[in-house]
């Protein structure tokens, strides 16, 4: 479909996912840190598996409490003030774990990490989403979704080929430093258009959780926490898993690169499906749920040779962008644009819920004794759980989206941007 947005406005909306993608890249880094330099951590620290766990969920903790304000607070001042503010908060936070002396410390600094990106979050798929089209919506919000998958891979690149393979402290400052650069770019973005009609509490509740609108929270809260136990578990302890499995440093390494690499395979296939008719998108939607739950078990069952673990961890990061991307996407189509950031910031926060238990359980299983193997099989029926919800909520926000543009005509174009 040929679009009806004049030339200037298109390129305006290009320019602000573009931000955004960049934004999306940062924090993929700084998601990633913790991962690639798990070992170093371990050895500098001397830190037991249920430490290294703990530590890891300390930045997850900080995310849970930076989705549910970040939301919030975008819908009252605005998408780009928040923005701006939690860009500059997880680039400190970085910065303070590069310089921790002690393991208390490093707690301590990687949750105030978190709460800077978790509030960075839920305010890049709403820009994204308001200022793209609906016809390339979907793709907007997994182009910026796909960020993090190129931070994740640019960490594990630095991690493994640089002097940070023999200091963990470069992969944080390089996390804290080049989103500082960048920063001032934050302020080319336009202003989002908050509404100004003052709703009573009553009516802010009832557009997040009344008869119809409950279920269709809940279900998103349900698929987002489980989904997010599996992918935080994976992107924490992958490159250990593999590793207690016998691959080399290197090689876990190479495997976490792979993965986060396909993740750009997997977003830009999600983009394209949810832009597809209802049905097409119910019938990809199950499918991509379907394909990250074979992934998983085959990694799981797969002897550990160094090709065979290569290619399957890089289907396993494809579909691990593909399912987390879908519910991204889906999201903004649930609420109105008064509550459109809360209602995502608690989306993702109820996933930071499931983020923070996922590498405790695996901290906890390995602590007890069982293998690699064991651990991520045991993440199968989570999956499962979070792929029915998903496919119920992709039907209910395609339903939204077409009794919203029959009703309205005006949201053929993007939405809450202004382009004054």
């Amino acid at each position: 479909m040929r679009s009806t947005v004049p030339d200037a406005a298109s390129r305006r909306s290009y320019l602000i996912i573009a931000v955004c993608f960049c934004v999306a890249i940062f924090e993929g880094f700084d998601l990633q840190a913790p991962s690639v330099s798990a070992s170093q951590l371990r050895s500098a620290f001397n830190l037991s598996p249920a430490q290294l766990g703990t530590f890891f969920s300390a930045g997850t903790v900080g995310l849970l409490f930076g989705a549910a304000f970040g939301g919030l607070l975008s819908d009252r001042y605005g998408r780009k003030p928040v923005l701006i503010g939690s860009t500059f908060w997880f680039a400190i936070g970085s910065l303070a774990n590069a310089h921790a002396p002690d393991f208390q410390t490093l707690l301590l600094s990687r949750f105030f990490t978190g709460i800077g990106m978790g509030a960075t979050l839920p305010n890049l798929i709403a820009i994204a989403s308001e200022a793209a089209e609906p016809n390339w919506r979907g793709r907007a919000v997994t182009f910026v979704l796909l960020g993090l998958s190129v931070g994740g891979a640019s960490a594990s690149l630095l991690a493994g080929w640089t002097a940070a393979a023999t200091d963990w402290r470069l992969v944080f400052l390089c996390g804290a430093v080049v989103p500082l650069i960048f920063s001032p770019a934050l302020f080319t973005l336009p202003a989002s258009k908050v509404p100004t009609r003052k709703e009573s509490p009553g009516g802010k509740f009832s557009q997040l959780f009344g008869r119809e609108s409950g279920r269709t929270t809940a279900l998103l809260w349900t698929a987002s926490f489980f989904l997010m136990i599996s992918i935080y578990l994976l992107s924490n302890w992958l490159p250990t898993l593999l590793q207690d499995r016998g691959l080399s440093r290197s090689e876990a390494l190479s495997v976490q690169l792979i993965y986060n690499l396909a993740g750009i395979v997997g977003a830009i296939a999600t983009g394209r499906i949810l832009d597809r008719p209802p049905a097409q998108r119910s019938i990809g939607i199950a499918t991509l749920y379907g394909g990250f739950l074979i992934s998983m078990l085959m990694l799981a069952m797969t002897p550990p040779i160094p090709l065979a673990i290569m290619v399957l961890g890089g289907l396993v990061g494809a579909m691990v962008t593909a399912v987390a991307a879908v519910l991204y996407a889906i999201a903004p189509a649930l609420y109105p644009a008064q509550v459109r950031g809360t209602g995502i910031g608690l989306g993702v926060a109820a996933g930071r819920v499931g983020s923070i238990i996922g590498p405790l359980i695996a901290g906890i299983l390995l602590g007890s004794g069982f293998s690699p193997a064991t651990v991520l099989i045991a993440m199968l029926p989570l999956i499962a759980i979070a792929a029915a919800c998903a496919v119920s909520i992709g039907r209910t926000a395609a339903r939204l989206d077409a009794s919203s543009a029959a009703a309205d005509p005006s949201l053929t174009r993007p939405l809450n941007v202004d382009t004054a």
